[in-house]
């Protein structure tokens, strides 16, 4: 500025970008970005809601035991990480992953696939799956019979990408 306050401004494209109105609107709490919610979105992509009552280690609210395991489980691990953050995938496609994790090699995505066998659900999971394939997203599925040896499945699937436990 002409008094010397340095700022930056940003180009219009970013300042309505929709995913980043979202993210500061979550994290300030003020209803920055409104809610659009596409009917794909609802059915396909974004599992119905159910209230978040677990507490994880790092001060996330997950919704099932087995998505507090893996949470707590990478914030041990000091693996960065989101729960639940809406992924924009193109103009008209979101998804919301269960975890999106920060790997030294770029993002990986984990499901938990908690609720197989109901056809709702399934139907689901396949979409998310053919979605993650479409746009060539690394994804580590869990499953409920992980759960037992969580540290040692989550650390051999995470290597790859050049996460490196004690497990």
């Amino acid at each position: 500025s002409k008094d010397g306050t340095p700022y930056v401004r940003y180009p219009m494209t970013v300042v309505n970008d929709r995913a980043l109105r979202k993210a500061v609107s979550d994290m300030v709490g003020d209803n920055i970005a409104p809610e659009v919610e596409t009917q794909a979105q609802a059915t396909a992509h974004v599992a119905p809601r159910k209230t978040h009552t677990i507490k994880t280690r790092d001060g996330h609210y997950v919704r099932s035991r087995g998505e507090a395991l893996i949470d707590n489980f990478l914030y041990a691990v000091r693996i960065a990480h989101a729960y639940e953050q809406e992924v924009i995938l193109s103009e008209n496609v979101t998804m919301v992953p269960d975890f999106v994790a920060l790997t030294p090699s770029g993002n990986v995505y984990i499901e938990f696939w908690g609720m197989e066998g109901q056809p709702d659900y399934d139907a689901r999971k396949q979409d998310k799956i053919n979605l993650y394939k479409e746009y060539e997203l690394t994804l580590v599925e869990v499953s409920p019979q992980d759960l037992d040896n969580l540290d040692a499945y989550l650390s051999r699937k995470l290597a790859p990408f050049g996460v490196q436990t004690a497990f």
